[in-house]
């Protein structure tokens, strides 16, 4: 017998919770509309394994548990499946909000993986082009506002102290 559902109507970690506490032993499967998503494997009622597309394991955990509107389907086994991940319920749904939050951030700045990007003239001048990680939606260093690029062409800006920041003194 298998469980099948809706995530709008059964929250996903409501419904890993409920094979957690029945103790069960298969695959979730989770599909977006979009047939994007992945499988969870269970033993025992322990969460052991996480695959969707290429990815395994957290990152892997992290996807299925993105999936905001499709569909789920427990599937039970009488073997447990091949462990790729490690730890109690509690930290495993932890890091899957984590991986969750990290890949919705992305996913606001680059919609899909068929996103095209374009090196600028302007960027192909300087030179050396790197990646930034972790800087997504925030100014490269060395960049601090307006003030600070006026600084750096004209001289500080009026009433900038040190550093390009106004400053107040007692008098």
């Amino acid at each position: 017998m298998t469980l099948r559902g809706e995530i709008d109507a059964f929250p996903l970690e409501t419904v890993v919770q409920l094979i957690h506490s029945t103790s069960k032993t298969g695959q979730l499967e989770v599909r977006a509309s979009d047939s994007t998503g992945g499988t969870l494997g269970f033993d025992g009622g322990r969460l052991v394994a996480a695959i969707s597309g290429d990815d395994v394991g957290e990152p892997a955990l992290g996807a299925v548990f993105a999936v905001s509107q499709g569909a789920f389907e427990f599937i039970p086994w009488t073997d447990a499946p091949a462990a790729n991940l490690s730890g109690d319920l509690d930290q495993l749904l932890d890091k899957a909000v984590e991986e969750r939050d990290r890949i919705v951030a992305i996913r606001a700045i680059i919609p899909n993986d068929r996103s095209r990007f374009r090196l600028s003239e302007r960027a192909a001048r300087r030179g050396r082009v790197h990646r930034c990680p972790g800087a997504i939606g925030r100014r490269p260093a060395g960049r601090r506002g307006p003030a600070a690029r006026r600084t750096d062409r004209r001289g500080p800006a009026p009433g900038a102290g040190r550093g390009g920041r106004a400053s107040a003194t007692g008098a």
